[in-house]
């Protein structure tokens, strides 16, 4: 009896095994599947089946100079219409931004670290009312260029005008990222989803 119970045993712990190491092989392969990190891709949108991967993205963190709707006194507003992207990376560049900016925010933009940081301001361009601005919301590098993420404020229609010229703008302190130093980038502005500006710029 004792003899027949073991080989029953026996069969049982053969076939177990013959379930389980199955499910813990597939087990693993799904685990070893799940750790895999792929790059970002898109399929081809002419329908060829070739799976393109996209460039790798990273958003520079960055923080404001000066923001303005309307013109600061002591300022010389940006007069044309078209909207305008500078930078500044060097300290000798900075008579391309100075003279726009309010007194106070030129003291700033003469005190930054240029070897840590460069600088970005978007202008909107002249307006007829008080009633537009612009919010720069991301900066991100991609391979070879930076893309300047901004939103125009318009107003909308039926809203209380406000009639005074303006000439608003954003500028901003952007952090550098390594590898960033005596690069030739393109920059794009990109205000409310449309590509509305550029610049080629080699950061100093």
């Amino acid at each position: 009896m004792l003899e027949r119970r073991g080989i029953i045993d026996l069969v049982l712990a053969t076939r177990t095994a013959d379930v389980l190491l199955p499910l813990g092989l597939a087990l693993l392969l799904g685990a070893s599947a799940c750790a895999r990190r792929e790059p970002p891709s898109e399929l081809d949108p002419e329908g060829t089946g070739v799976t393109r991967i996209q460039p790798t993205q990273t958003d520079l963190p960055f923080d404001t100079i000066e923001k303005e709707m309307g013109i600061r006194l002591g300022a010389e507003p940006y007069e044309a219409e078209d909207p305008l992207l500078i930078v500044v990376s060097a300290r000798e560049q900075v008579s391309a931004l100075k003279p726009s900016l309010s007194p106070e925010a030129q003291s700033e933009l003469s005190s930054t670290k240029f070897g840590d940081y460069f600088v970005v301001a978007v202008f909107q361009g002249r307006k007829p009312t008080f009633d537009y601005g612009v919010d720069i919301q991301r900066v991100v590098l991609q391979d070879e260029t930076i893309k300047v993420f901004a939103e125009f404020v318009e107003p909308t229609e039926g809203q209380m005008l406000h009639l005074a010229d303006s000439s608003p703008y954003h500028a901003v302190r952007v952090e550098r990222c390594q590898g960033l130093a005596d690069r030739e980038i393109q920059f794009i502005l990109i205000a409310n989803g449309r590509e509305t500006a550029s610049s080629v710029h080699r950061l100093r």
